[in-house]
């Protein structure tokens, strides 16, 4: 009896030896298959990564195009990426770009650029396996066909550092004036720091400036006259339709003065203003405009400093998607 029971406890711990061979080797082939299957995760998230970064640039998905290879010594890997990229579109943005989006995640990050006729070379490594090998190639026969921008503010402080702000953004945004003696000030200010100006004309203009509604012609042209003398170098003047003077007998004969001094006079409603107090709402509306593919290519925008302010961001996206922020013609 004892014998028996010997054996069927050897039996047993046989039969369970084999389960426990059999469910370890089992398992060290899932872990097999998931290290694969982890690499090869690897390269996909790699692969978005940086074809979302071309996206963000504005790269058509027909310049890029995939070239099948096989890199000794390399699992992971099973093709080259060729982008084609516009001329104004330097090459180490978009290597910077990369790199600032994968080294927090990935170890061992590396880029390797060889240049080839202004071809670059990207190799990107993770855990010393190439994870990512792409061309970029310059060609001048491509285009982002994006709109352009351009910015004029209005109500703006000139006695303060948002008023500095604009005059030391690296574009030639405009500022609106409306006609004063502090106004005239910051006309010389805007000048110097070689940038531009419109002139608003409403109803909170000076009284020194004020265009009067009633009075004879000759007194209406000495007006307009200090305000063409005072700000000579205002890109036009605009007007706002609300406003006493544009509702005025008097309207069309003031017209008719600043057409013969040169001068152009814009009603407001000609451009996009920006005044939503919605901040989603603002946003929305920017965005819209920003991809109208109707009417003038270039989105005349008027915004206030608080309100650019909530648009930055995405000014700033579409600014890198090729969007040209270019001078309020």
């Amino acid at each position: 009896m004892n014998h028996k029971l010997t054996y069927y406890l050897i039996g047993t711990a046989v039969v369970l030896l084999i389960i426990n061979l059999s469910v370890d080797l089992f398992f060290n082939k899932q872990d097999d298959g998931s290290s694969h299957i982890v690499g090869e995760f690897e390269v996909r998230v790699i692969d978005s990564v940086f074809n979302a970064i071309l996206a963000n640039h504005g790269i058509d998905k027909n310049w890029v195009s995939k070239k099948k290879i096989k890199v000794n010594n390399e699992d992971s890997i099973r093709y080259k990426i060729i982008v084609h990229l516009p001329e104004d579109l330097p090459i180490p943005l978009i290597l910077r770009d990369l790199e600032s989006a994968i080294e927090n995640d990935i170890t061992s990050f590396v880029s390797e650029e060889k240049k080839i006729f202004g071809e670059t070379e990207l190799r990107v490594y993770s855990n010393e396996k190439l994870k990512l090998l792409a061309d970029l190639i310059p060609d001048p026969e491509l285009k982002r066909e994006q709109n352009n921008l351009a910015f004029i503010f209005y109500d703006v402080e000139t006695d303060n550092t948002e008023f500095t702000d604009i005059l030391n953004m690296p574009y030639r945004f405009a500022v609106g004036l409306i006609p004063s003696e502090e106004s005239k000030i910051a006309a010389d200010t805007i000048d110097k720091y070689d940038k531009d100006y419109v002139v608003l004309m409403n109803d909170e203009i000076s009284s020194d400036y004020r265009i009067k509604t009633r009075s004879h012609k000759k007194v209406i042209d000495n007006a307009i006259d200090k305000i063409t003398i005072d700000f000579p170098h205002a890109l036009f003047f605009m007007i706002d339709k609300n406003s006493e003077l544009y509702n005025s007998p008097v309207f069309n004969y003031v017209e008719g003065k600043f057409n013969k001094e040169g001068i152009a006079l814009k009603v407001i409603s000609d451009f996009i203003l920006l005044d939503d107090e919605d901040k989603d709402e603002l946003l929305s509306r920017f965005k819209y405009y920003c991809e109208d593919k109707t009417g003038d290519k270039t989105k005349i925008f008027l915004i206030t400093p608080e309100n650019f302010k909530i648009i930055k961001h995405e000014f700033d996206k579409y600014r890198k998607k090729g969007y040209k922020i270019v001078p309020v013609v």
